[in-house]
């Protein structure tokens, strides 16, 4: 089953003399664990203990190695439904 999780990923600016921005992000992945497609994190929670989840995975995005969006090849949407958390 397709997962995904946070990480932090660097985005190339339009300017080429521009560093990558470096953001978080939620990381999707295939069945071998590729990633194949990420969006802009999700920073809410309609609770202090889902806040403190949140953090959590955050803190787990910043002992992984930086994914370069550019390494990220799309695969066609999938419903919500199919992917776990391992987040």
């Amino acid at each position: 089953m397709a997962t995904w999780n946070y990480r932090v990923i660097a985005v190339e600016q339009a300017a080429d003399d521009e560093p990558p921005v470096l953001m978080f992000a939620e990381v999707h992945y295939n069945e071998a664990g590729d990633p194949t497609g990420w969006s802009k994190a999700f920073m809410h929670g309609e609770s202090m203990d889902e806040l403190g989840m949140l953090l959590g995975r955050l803190g787990r995005a910043m002992g992984e190695p930086v994914l370069e969006e550019r390494d990220i090849k799309a695969e066609p949407a999938r419903d919500v439904d199919e992917w776990d958390d391992v987040g």
